[in-house]
């Protein structure tokens, strides 16, 4: 659960999905280039890998999703979860590839394994107990040479 409670965060980020794009890729300038640096640092270990299998937590409006296309990198194998539905339908993420659930509810994943897996400004949004949770759960979700 977040910090502030599931229903509360998701009720927050069903209210910004909206606008979300354009805050993030053009009117802050400030954001963009934040938000471009993130995602470059982030991923630049991809560049070498063949079909990586990607989960990406708290995909919001899919700008991992959008940058990975952007640079070549195959997405067939990605997959999104986000609390807030609103965010999700408004990527450009495919509907089979994506989910709405909590991080508390990972489970839904079943015996899936990846080899990466990205949490790009999730953390800041769960309780301390939650982190430790997905931390150790992540373990279960990575292949044997897997990164979060």
């Amino acid at each position: 659960m977040s910090k502030h409670g599931d229903e509360h965060i998701k009720a927050l980020f069903d209210d910004l999905s909206e606008d979300y794009q354009d805050r993030k890729k053009g009117k802050n300038p400030f954001l963009k280039y934040f938000n471009e640096q993130r995602l470059t640092v982030s991923t630049e270990h991809l560049i070498k890998s063949k079909k990586p299998k990607i989960l990406d937590l708290g995909a919001g409006t899919g700008f991992l999703y959008d940058h990975l296309v952007s640079i070549g990198i195959d997405v067939c194998d990605y997959f999104a979860v986000d609390i807030s539905d609103n965010m999700l339908s408004r990527s450009s993420i495919p509907v089979d590839q994506r989910t709405q659930a909590s991080v508390d509810n990972l489970e839904i994943l079943g015996e899936c394994t990846f080899d990466h897996m990205f949490c790009l400004g999730l953390t800041t949004y769960l309780s301390d107990e939650t982190l430790k949770k997905l931390i150790e759960y992540s373990f279960n979700l990575l292949n044997p040479k897997g990164r979060l």
